[in-house]
């Protein structure tokens, strides 16, 4: 194994930190949304759709930055024992990769539940 290889899953970490920064943002506004007067049933039962989805977002995220983590963690232990922990660097990114696109999935339906949201606001918050 190449001794380099164990840092590989770190360099995925900021931009996940990125993810998490503005999905924590985006989540903060949406409770504020929440508290405001005036929501209709449709529009309340939608932001609290988003709000799910932003907090299945989070867990997806910090589930990456876990197995990043981890990955080079043991990828690390495992190269400084002299072992050829290739393998189980790979799986591990791989397992942070595939938690990174569930949640960009999962942000992709909140992006577009956001339409349901712009629009109830210009009906002027009617239940329908």
């Amino acid at each position: 194994m190449k001794q380099e290889l164990w840092l590989a899953p770190l360099l995925l970490l900021p931009g996940v930190a990125l993810l998490i920064m503005s999905t924590s943002a985006r989540y903060g506004q949406l409770h504020a949304e929440i508290h405001r007067d005036k929501i209709s049933g449709r529009a309340l039962a939608t932001l609290f759709f988003r709000a799910k989805l932003f907090r299945n977002a989070l867990v997806c995220l910090y589930f990456s930055v876990s197995a990043f983590a981890v990955s080079s963690l043991v990828g690390g232990l495992l190269t400084y024992s002299g072992i050829d922990g290739a393998g189980t660097v790979v799986f591990g990114t791989c397992v942070g990769v595939l938690a990174l696109v569930a949640a960009a999935g999962t942000l992709l339906m909140e992006s577009v539940k956001a339409l349901d949201i712009i629009r109830d606001h210009l009906e002027g918050g009617r239940d329908d």
